[in-house]
């Protein structure tokens, strides 16, 4: 058993939490906790072998291939003086970790020592080198650096040798830990991180109750964020988690598969490194509750396989997905639902089937997914309410496309996996835009929408999404508009677009898919099934079939199918990154729409987990119908469901096949399953109107006579949601003369 020193100290403290329960901490307990801190370090960094830096270290504890006067962090070298103090981490951990050649060793940790006392003569004063506004702060380009990233290196330094050098010398190095938990201006994932270090600092200093604070700021995370009103885009005080578990940081912008991704460990993390322990109080069964949904109910149903949706990735397009370990983690912390964690680990791991299936939309965050067993598709869009996406520290340089309509289509979960380097970036799965570089192009920033119509209707089986794309002329030369929409009905996504104009010099084109080529690629048209070479544009069309996914074409279009090398680099997207060649084979499939498109339209439906044969059959028999799309709506019917999907860019009436008759008195996006008389419908506002207790869509049903005469045979008065709910679906139905409200 490691023995823990200092930390066996038996007395008690006493911390009355926001409650007002008095919590009894156990100074014992930070043995424990502090034993697994060093634990999960050690697992970490593996086996180090620290010869290199003590044989290149100088006799005042540097190194002289780093650039201590480096004042800009974002450029190829990134910030050179982090390095030091992730090479005094390094030997930290080599002295610390039993069975390593240099444990223990007196040399090595003479070096460590060396090297501690360098960062604190360097650094000087602690808040002058991280204030974010000093003018002689050492880096000028990123605040996290010098606030976080070398804190997180140098807690793991003073904790592994804490045992081993005077507890002066520790006092002094561990002022560089500032506790930041108390400043408003950390929020999510930043929180997080300076819950870490103020973790660590008291395990260091043997502060209880500062032990107590760095698990309390983890556990404030677990709060779910109130939006403000009216719903600003450019809102900072909401992030975190959302109504709809989404995760938002940097303002109104969807970072699950970022920030929070990064942040789901961090969290699983720190509550298992008190479980068991008296600092296990700080998280109440509140923070519980949102941990366990927002895995099962946001995370989880971004995810597929060993992959999360771009959509939510924000600038961090190089992250992957959740691993088997950390669902393992997750199962630990959240045993009451391990049943559907272990058929996580199961889908992750082996391919098994995913453990919830459905549609989803979230609300507040402009995106919809849609899983099966075997397949997972999405569609994002953007608005007035929230970021689209962003470019800081030269990432992400050719995102602008990103929130325009993007789909993700996966059935093995690889197939846009390391792609982005060589990605044709003007043709986003999904999303109609100029086929120019320069359209693509993301200035450093924020990408702010300006469409106010833009939200999804679900009934938790079936959802359409849809947006109205407007025109930025003033900030992105941007002069493309077009009405997108997308329904997901049964195991297909129908995408319809109308009301297509540009009047720029370049071709427009709607982007059906870009992916990595996996086997051959077919097509039927008019003389039967082919092969494809290269590459051809035809106009005949009628399906595509490539890696376990079928498209299928209703209409005529000028459709270019394409299966060839791409090259790029990831620098051509990430300034900071290699500017290498990357090279790798890619198969691309677009509807042209020609240069100056005014008033062009299509439609197109994705077939996840389909075989050629079956792409082809459905391709003489459709499995839904478009009843319209144009300026004013936008109607698709699933034949296997039974149900209308509608979306309504107006009020007033629509006629549907059947001689039924819907009227609405504001734009509306909503699913209609009709069985006999009884009319069962979901709706939702897709403009968001805050209008308290005036928010009332009235729907009236009808039909026509034999003599032509339209019949009201039913009205609905729906109350339609509104503060944290705004903008989510309400499910209502009637029967024929009946009035629901």
């Amino acid at each position: 058993m490691r023995n823990l020193g200092r930390w066996m100290a038996l007395a008690v403290v006493f911390l009355h939490c926001s409650a007002g329960i008095a919590i009894e901490l156990q100074d014992s307990d930070i043995g424990i906790v502090a034993s697994r801190l060093i634990a999960h370090q050690h697992r970490l960094y593996g086996t180090v072998n620290p010869s290199n830096l003590m044989d290149a270290m100088l006799d005042d504890g540097s190194w002289e291939n780093i650039d201590y006067s480096d004042r800009h962090s974002v450029d190829t070298d990134g910030w050179q003086p982090h390095i030091h103090f992730s090479n005094v981490a390094q030997m930290a951990v080599a002295y610390s970790m039993p069975g390593n050649a240099c444990y223990k060793d007196p040399s090595l940790l003479d070096k460590i020592q060396k090297s501690l006392e360098f960062i604190h003569v360097w650094i000087g004063d602690p808040l002058v080198y991280s204030d974010k506004k000093h003018p002689n702060r050492r880096d000028l380009d990123n605040w996290w650096w010098t606030q976080l990233g070398d804190a997180q290196k140098m807690m793991v330094a003073l904790l592994l040798v804490k045992d081993d050098l005077p507890s002066s010398d520790i006092r002094r190095y561990s002022t560089f830990l500032i506790d930041r938990t108390s400043d408003p201006s950390y929020l999510g994932m930043n929180l997080a991180s300076a819950a870490e270090i103020t973790l660590y600092k008291g395990c260091i200093e043997n502060d209880a109750q500062l032990v107590h604070k760095g698990f309390s700021a983890y556990a404030s995370i677990l709060e779910l964020v109130d939006t403000k009103f009216p719903i600003k885009a450019e809102e900072r005080t909401g992030e975190g988690f959302q109504y709809d578990y989404s995760f938002h940081q940097h303002r109104r912008q969807l970072q699950s598969g970022s920030y929070g991704f990064d942040l789901i460990p961090a969290l699983t993390n720190s509550m298992l490194f008190a479980q068991g322990t008296s600092f296990d109080a700080a998280f109440t069964t509140e923070n519980r509750s949102v941990f366990s949904k927002g895995i099962q109910e946001g995370h989880l149903l971004l995810s597929y396989r060993g992959t999360m949706d771009f959509g939510c990735k924000g600038r961090s397009m190089v992250k992957k997905g959740f691993d088997e370990t950390l669902v393992g983690k997750i199962k630990k912390v959240d045993p009451q639902h391990a049943d559907i964690y272990e058929k996580w680990e199961k889908h992750v791991a082996h391919g098994g089937d995913f453990p919830i299936t459905g549609n989803k939309y979230f609300w507040d965050s402009n995106i919809m997914t849609h899983h099966g067993k075997r397949y997972y598709m999405s569609a994002k869009i953007q608005s007035v309410r929230n970021v689209g996406t962003e470019s800081i520290n030269q990432e992400n340089q050719r995102g602008r496309n990103l929130p325009k309509g993007a789909t993700n289509i996966l059935v093995t979960g690889d197939e846009y996996d390391g792609i982005y380097p060589v990605w044709d970036w003007t043709r986003i799965p999904g999303t109609t835009a100029i086929m120019d570089a320069s359209g693509a192009y993301l200035p450093d920033g924020y990408l702010y929408a300006l469409n106010e119509f833009g939200g999804g209707v679900t009934d938790g089986v079936s959802g359409v999404i849809a947006y109205e794309d407007s025109k930025d002329e003033a900030k992105y030369n941007d002069h493309l508009t077009a009405k997108k929409a997308y329904f997901f009905m049964d195991d297909f996504m129908l995408c319809l677009g109308t009301a297509i104009k540009d009047d720029s010099s370049f071709p427009v084109a709607t982007s059906v898919n870009q992916c990595l080529q996996n086997g051959p690629v077919y097509y039927g048209d008019e003389r039967g099934e082919n092969v494809l070479d290269v590459s051809t544009t035809t106009g005949d069309v009628h399906w595509v079939h490539h890696g376990e996914v079928g498209y299928l074409f209703p209409s005529s279009s000028e459709i270019t199918i394409q299966g060839r090398k791409q090259t790029g680099s990831w620098k051509s997207i990430n300034g900071t990154q290699s500017g290498e060649p990357v090279e790798k084979d890619v198969f691309s499939l677009w509807i042209n729409h020609g240069v100056n498109p005014d008033d062009a339209c299509y439609q197109y439906a994705v077939l996840p987990n389909k075989t050629r044969e079956e792409t082809a059959a459905l391709a003489k028999d459709f499995p839904f119908s478009v009843v319209r799309n144009d300026s004013i709506a936008q109607i698709v019917y699933s034949k296997t469901l039974e149900q209308y999907g509608i979306v309504c860019y107006e009020a007033g009436m629509i006629e549907l096949p059947d001689g039924l008759m819907i009227e609405v008195d504001r734009p509306v996006i909503c699913l209609l399953e009709v069985s006999g008389k009884k009319y069962d419908f979901a709706v939702a506002d897709p403009l968001y109107d805050d209008d308290g207790e005036d928010a009332v869509l009235n729907i009236s049903v009808s039909e026509k006579t034999e003599k032509g005469e339209v019949k009201e045979i039913a009205k609905l008065q729906v109350d339609m949601p509104q503060g944290q709910y705004l903008g989510s679906s309400v499910a209502v139905d009637c029967a024929a003369g009946v009035v629901v409200r």
